[in-house]
């Protein structure tokens, strides 16, 4: 069995944290096959260890070789199965498990099935949480919103707009740099799929305009409230395409506030305040 097939019989068992997966073989494979193979799934965001253990008692005939594959960040101690309506985090797992499936085999050839079974859930809940398998890409996209609505709120009175705007720009920033490969990840996924290119440009119009609101909120008038809404988004895309894009690229809040210095120097730094 080539390392392809490990791969393809470690993701037909893709199980819950730290649980051990069964690959058929009933001796260890040769070490060059286990080094490529851990090396396709480590590159698909796994960590893994050849481990050879009992199963289903003492019985040497029970006893297979198997891949440990935790999943990267889940929740310390976590160990999920399937179990009827206990399903922790399920929305969080399913994005990770998308993540995870389309970088190994590609968007199209994902069913929502497979990521289903992947994050330890069923196909029911996957459509519970999402409508379709693009909507999980865009897991968190109103929790972003929100953070940058209420960032946009809370500036202080004396902040100008662009000040508002650029708070906001910072704490996503922070955000994303916190864990940032699964964003550069997404990122690549995303950039291989004009469908889903044409979804993320609506999310990022949704954006802009609850952007604009905010603003309108702290008195800015129109239309200059709806300039800075698109100018915000048009910062951040330009900034995030330098930091994924770019090898040696400083972190993604340093490329947001250099970006923003050029505008402003673009401008004659005569950007629109407050009324």
């Amino acid at each position: 069995m080539n390392s392809n097939a490990v791969v393809d019989a470690a993701r037909r068992s893709l199980g819950p944290v730290g649980a051990y997966l069964p690959v058929p073989f009933t001796s260890a494979p040769p070490a060059d096959l286990q080094r490529t193979a851990a090396g396709r799934l480590e590159r698909a965001g796994y960590r893994s260890a050849w481990v050879s253990e009992t199963v289903g008692g003492k019985d040497p005939a029970c006893s297979w070789n198997t891949w440990r594959l935790p999943w990267p960040r889940w929740p310390s101690g976590a160990y999920h199965r399937v179990m009827g309506r206990c399903e922790p985090n399920a929305r969080g797992r399913l994005a990770q498990a998308a993540l995870t499936l389309y970088a190994m085999q590609g968007f199209e050839q994902t069913t929502a099935a497979e990521i289903a079974r992947a994050a330890g859930l069923t196909e029911r809940t996957f459509f519970r949480h999402f409508a379709d398998k693009r909507e999980v890409l865009f897991y968190g996209s109103d929790s972003l919103q929100d953070l940058i609505v209420g960032v946009i709120a809370d500036a202080p009175a004396t902040a100008t707009a662009m000040d508002a705007v650029n708070r906001a720009l910072q704490a996503v920033a922070a955000m994303v740099q916190e864990n940032p490969e699964p964003a550069r990840l997404r990122n690549k996924i995303m950039s291989a799929n004009p469908e889903l290119r044409e979804r993320e440009f609506v999310k990022l119009a949704g954006i802009a305009a609850a952007m604009s609101v905010a603003l309108r909120d702290r008195g800015v008038p129109e239309p200059a409230a709806s300039l800075l809404g698109e100018t915000g988004v048009a910062i951040y895309r330009i900034a995030f395409a330098r930091w994924v894009g770019e090898p040696g690229q400083p972190d993604l809040a340093a490329i947001l506030r250099e970006c923003t210095a050029e505008l402003k120097s673009a401008l004659g730094d005569r950007l629109p305040s407050p009324a």
